[in-house]
């Protein structure tokens, strides 16, 4: 009898620890969960932001409040952005408006402008808004990494001076949807500095909810605006997208998405003499 106690005194005790141990791992689920990973080097930065450009399948958004086309160029990711483009994936960034510029003045630092430059020239979904500090890269609905490495901007050498320790935490899954959400509601609370490259942005975006008729009516408007001096090449360029035949819808849609972009550009800059020209009479 009394071996038979002492066998259930053992046994409770081994029930317990398991029953504490069963709780542990659930209350540490983030810790073993294949879901998370946490990122401490500059390589797993790098690769991962490579990654989720090629695996991507609808977008990507970095939040990058720096802009450096060093960080760009270093990364080579200027050629995948393009090929993601020519396959639907829209690739958007967010930078600050004000952090990249020289100290106490209104002028951007080279290499932040040279990046800027960069990404339009890429016909990226770039944007620029009022104070923010966040760093945050999505992927589709599926994966979002939050931390404090500045994606197009730190350095690419570890061995620089300017290089710092910086940590991120990447999360996939069911488990990022929620979190992707949220990131982007608070990216929308923030004002965007309004620049003729979002104004053609907007004017797209909001015909490609139509047709492509709707898109290539929107370039027409466009055109119509600019000095009747540049309309002639202008229009040369709309027909010859139009009416090639070896291009794809989506390849014809980018193409058109650089004319309104580019149009919108010229018809500030005209405006812009044109005032500056009223002004010095």
């Amino acid at each position: 009898m009394k071996l038979f106690v002492t066998d259930i005194k053992v046994y409770s005790k081994k029930v317990i620890l398991l029953t504490a141990a069963c709780f542990m791992l659930n209350f540490q689920g983030i810790a073993i969960s294949s879901n998370f990973e946490l990122l401490t080097t500059l390589d797993e930065h790098r690769d991962l932001l490579k990654n989720c450009l090629n695996d991507a399948g609808e977008r990507v958004i970095i939040v990058s409040p720096y802009i450096s086309s060093r960080a760009i160029n270093d990364d080579k990711i200027l050629d995948i952005i393009d090929n993601k483009q020519q396959n639907g994936c829209t690739v958007t960034v967010y930078t600050d408006y004000k952090l990249d510029r020289q100290y106490g003045k209104e002028q951007l630092k080279d290499n932040a402008q040279f990046g800027r430059d960069l990404l339009r020239k890429a016909y990226i979904n770039f944007r620029i808004l009022d104070k923010i500090h966040a760093k945050v890269l999505i992927k589709d609905d599926d994966l979002i990494v939050i931390g404090s490495f500045n994606w197009l901007s730190a350095v690419r050498d570890s061995n620089n001076n300017f290089a710092r320790l910086e940590q991120s935490i990447v999360v996939r899954g069911e488990e990022a949807k929620s979190l992707i959400e949220k990131s982007l509601s608070g990216l929308k609370t923030v004002d965007e500095i309004k620049t003729a490259y979002s104004d053609a942005l907007d004017i797209y975006e909001e015909a490609i909810k139509g047709d492509e008729l709707d898109i290539a009516n929107s370039v027409i408007t466009l055109r119509g605006v600019l000095p009747f001096e540049q309309q002639q090449y202008c229009s040369e360029d709309f027909e010859n997208i139009m009416n090639s035949e070896d291009l794809s819808d989506s390849k014809r849609n980018k193409k058109l998405k650089k004319l309104a972009i580019n149009y919108l550009a010229e018809i500030k800059t005209s405006s812009l003499k044109e005032a500056l020209k009223k002004q010095n009479d």
